[in-house]
């Protein structure tokens, strides 16, 4: 015969219960992350109430009292809360008191162990999202209470209340971990998307995952391997409620259903292994094709600084911080070819999809670990910047420990209404007296001086930035890559031909790797990700400084790595 706690168990997840009970909380409370932190308070106190041999005539009557008596222990807790923090105006130290206190005798703050800051991390996924936002922008993303506030349109004392709250949970919690040490935390990562095709305008998903760290981590654990919701709830120690919630929130782009009730990743995880093998690999690789490619840029050298420039680059030296890195371009295309041949010879099944992503998975706890990413970004169309009814087309490579964001990088959402200092890098391309600067443009030209932008010559100022004409750029593509306006491989670039070399090794390679380290639903975009994942730019600017073909860069007023151009469409 089962006891009156089994049969409770069974009605949650046989007898549709749990949806009564939170249906109960759903009505009485103001959000859904409210709702569902009711229902698990009810639960619990449902459970722990049956664990205690008593004599229940009516089980049913018996719940719902449990579940009235914690409903209303719920609010008299919120409006304790609320009274004292709707005293904050008027007295400051009291909130001061019940909530910063605690701070400064923060259990996470003061944890140096790392398997109880992992245990920490783990009960924080776990939290209602009310309370794991807060957590997250304060531990994780170490933003200030102010910005929070901001963030969460919420008023400063409430985002006090909520860190309050959270860390007491977490706090009792972890202690009994500590004690019991029945539960081991998994090892928390990060999710960072590196690589987008598709009309991402209308279907990105992205934001649907980047607010939760349980979500990321859900997609990861299912990167190669379909799991079940309750494998996940026992790897994360989540309860079931929470990680069917989370589970619904994640766009069918990263995680999908498959038979049998498991989920899988639905989108391109770069786990760390994967990642480190492939960097490996490419670190070898570009040693030598790095020496073929100075010997290609030394013959040239004459010819590309006898281009037409508007703006010439300072030096060979200074271009090569731009020009270099593109050469790893020519090998990726050259691999990606050749794994486009390798799916057609697998009879590999291509699915159509609106919008792609792929995703690196990054060690939060590992310092030394560096992204070596390209990101390439521009502002383009920007029309009638001179007057001249022309398009003004902005480009630059940053690469996080070379050229980070910090060295006057730029954004491609960025504009010359919202970047001034940049857009002064044209409005000085002929000189510009000093005296004749606009009032309006005076601040934005202080900036920009003080950036590097551009530089002040016998009373003028001038763009330091390397700036060129339409034709000019399309004689450097040819050079770099070997091809014509038209696509067309010329087999007479030697690039192309040392391209090739290296294509054939590293296409090999790769594929065995994304065998390995993929699933098969998802080895039909392996010749994107091949140019995603081999970060040969990296390595190349890398040998560059070893060489000397390539300078320390100053601190400020650093404009390499940037290359502007002028169109003038038809």
């Amino acid at each position: 015969m089962k006891s009156l706690k089994e049969e409770f168990i069974d009605s949650l997840t046989n007898g549709g219960m749990i949806d009564k009970i939170y249906g109960f909380a759903y009505k009485r409370c103001f959000s859904k992350s409210e709702a569902e932190e009711l229902c698990q308070e009810i639960i619990c106190e449902i459970l722990l109430a049956l664990t205690n041999e008593v004599n229940i005539s009516n089980l049913n009557a018996y719940i719902w009292q449990i579940a009235n008596n914690t409903y209303i222990n719920h609010i008299n807790e919120n409006k304790r809360i609320r009274n004292q923090s709707y005293s904050y105006d008027d007295m400051p130290n009291t909130i001061n008191a019940v909530y910063e206190t605690n701070m400064e005798d923060d259990i996470i703050e003061r944890i140096i162990d790392s398997e109880r800051l992992a245990m920490i991390k783990q009960k924080m996924v776990s939290l209602p999202e009310i309370y794991r936002d807060v957590m997250v922008m304060y531990y994780l993303d170490e933003l200030p209470m102010s910005e929070i506030s901001k963030r969460l349109k919420i008023p400063v004392n409430r985002v006090k209340q909520r860190l309050f709250t959270a860390k007491n949970k977490i706090r009792k919690e972890v202690l009994a971990m500590s004690t019991t040490k029945t539960e081991q935390a998994p090892k928390l990562y990060d999710l960072i998307p590196v690589w987008c095709g598709g009309d991402l305008f209308k279907y990105d998903t992205r934001h649907k995952i980047s607010s939760s760290l349980l979500r990321k981590n859900i997609i990861i654990s299912c990167r190669k391997k379909a799991k079940t919701m309750q494998e996940l709830s026992d790897e994360f120690h989540v309860q079931a409620a929470i990680m069917k919630d989370e589970i619904g929130q994640i766009p069918e782009d990263f995680l999908k259903k498959t038979s049998g009730g498991k989920y899988i990743a639905n989108s391109v995880v770069i786990g760390v292994e994967l990642q480190d093998k492939i960097d490996k690999m490419a670190a070898e690789i570009t040693v030598d094709y790095f020496k073929e490619v100075k010997e290609y840029l030394l013959s040239i050298k004459d010819e590309i600084m006898q281009l037409p420039f508007i703006n010439p680059p300072k030096s060979f030296e200074y271009f090569l911080w731009w020009y270099l890195p593109q050469f790893a371009d020519v090998v990726k295309w050259a691999v990606a070819g050749k794994i486009a041949s390798i799916l057609q010879d697998k009879n590999v099944k291509f699915e159509e999809r609106k919008a792609t992503i792929f995703c690196t998975m990054l060690d939060p706890d590992d310092k030394t670990n560096v992204f070596k990413g390209k990101n390439h970004n521009g502002i383009w169309n920007v029309i009638n910047m001179l007057g001249k009814n022309e398009e003004v087309r902005i480009n630059n490579i940053s690469i996080s420990k070379y050229l980070p964001w910090e060295k006057g990088r730029f954004f491609a959402a960025q504009d010359f209404n919202s970047f001034p200092e940049l857009a002064m890098v044209f409005k000085t391309i002929y000189g510009l007296d000093v005296n004749s600067v606009a009032e309006s443009d005076k601040e934005a030209a202080a900036k920009a001086l003080e950036k590097g932008y551009i530089k002040k010559e016998n009373g003028k100022l001038y763009p330091c930035v390397t700036i060129a004409p339409e034709n000019t750029n399309k004689q450097l593509s040819w050079l770099r890559h070997g091809t014509d306006e038209a696509g067309q491989v010329d087999k007479t670039n030697p690039i192309t031909a040392i391209a090739e070399k290296y294509a054939d090794k590293v296409a090999t390679k790769l594929w065995d790797y994304f065998i390995d380290f993929l699933p098969d639903h998802l080895l039909f975009q392996c010749q994107d990700l091949a140019a995603s994942v081999l970060h040969m730019e990296y390595y190349l600017i890398e040998e560059g400084l070893k060489d000397g073909i390539l300078y320390a860069l100053p601190e400020t007023g650093c404009t390499e790595g940037i290359f502007a151009t002028i169109h003038y469409p038809t």
